[in-house]
């Protein structure tokens, strides 16, 4: 995905700016701690769709801005709060926010952004895309507590699974780009198409999310692994992996997997049962989906950044 940011890389820019602007209270201890979380934009992905949708549909505008530094703020406060439940230690290859302050500061740093994000809703002059929004930021609250609430429930169907990932990270991507359709004109078959376009993006992005978490490189991906392992946090793989084995053999593997267990042993285990190709193509299939979804969508201007983020998802680190 190193390309696709090219084409928007003004609009980017403009978003880092919209972003420092708000993150500024005059208290400079609380400004310092806000400007080094700032500086850790990472690929800025999500405000990317924002902006490669505008560009599709004709031009990038004010608004577009604005809707694509809410997204991140949204994003960069869940990811605060998600490292103090994980106990991460790195983020974007940096020390994570509960490693420099601790859990406290951590998660306050999260509500403030929070707090900027409905601030910020609150200024848009379409007051349609801030309630998108904000019902968006609500999704991933849902998400995240059902996830917490089925930690060491290793009999989680993958149908349940599928609906904890589409509120906690897919919403979010399904919102960037239903509202970047809709602050863009007035065509309800198009916005709709982008809403679930993004989706199957996102769904993507989570289920390859949770296979890098047991077998991806810490140092290419750039963040603490094996956080889903350490706080029985149930996967797609290992769903796969208890859903396929016989009763005896399940049972056997419940075990392993509630006493400690190490990400290499994890990682065989699911390599000998197909469930990390299982999983491979799973996120493959939403990717080829969301391809096929966009490529059927006409009078668009620009698709090829788009194509690019959807055809690359399932690949990302491997």
């Amino acid at each position: 995905m190193a390309d696709y940011p090219q084409s928007v890389a003004d609009g980017l820019a403009a978003v880092r700016c919209c972003i420092s602007a708000q993150l500024v209270t005059g208290d400079d201890s609380i400004d310092a701690m806000l400007r080094q979380i700032g500086l850790r934009n990472g690929k800025m992905l999500r405000p990317a769709m924002v902006l490669l949708v505008a560009k599709s549909c004709g031009n990038i505008t004010e608004t577009h801005i604005r809707i694509a530094a809410i997204v991140e703020l949204l994003h960069t406060a869940t990811l605060l709060h998600d490292d103090v439940l994980d106990e991460a230690q790195s983020r974007r290859k940096a020390f994570t926010a509960n490693r420099l302050w601790g859990n406290e500061s951590a998660v306050l740093l999260g509500d403030f952004l929070l707090g900027e994000v409905f601030v910020m809703c609150n200024r848009l002059e379409r007051r349609d895309i801030a309630q998108v929004l904000s019902d968006t930021a609500v999704e991933i609250c849902r998400g995240e507590l059902s996830q917490n609430i089925q930690r060491r429930n290793f009999g989680l169907t993958q149908g349940r699974y599928y609906e904890i990932i589409k509120d906690k990270t897919a919403a979010l991507f399904s919102a960037c780009c239903y509202v970047s359709s809709v602050a863009a004109g007035d065509n309800e078959q198009r916005h709709v198409r982008f809403r679930e376009f993004g989706l199957k993006v996102g769904m993507a992005f989570q289920i390859t999310d949770d296979l890098l978490d047991v077998i991806g490189d810490e140092a290419s991906v750039g963040k603490t692994l094996g956080t889903d392992l350490a706080t029985k946090k149930i996967t797609l793989p290992i769903i796969h992996m208890l859903s396929t084995a016989g009763e005896g053999r399940r049972l056997l593997l419940t075990e392993k997997l509630t006493a400690k267990i190490e990400r290499t042993e994890l990682r065989d285990m699911l390599e000998a049962t197909g469930s990390l190709d299982y999983t491979r193509a799973v996120a493959q299939r939403y990717c080829d989906e969301a391809v096929a979804l966009l490529e059927a969508m006409e009078g668009l201007r620009d698709k090829d950044g788009l194509l690019t983020i959807a055809r690359s998802m399932a690949a990302r680190y491997f």
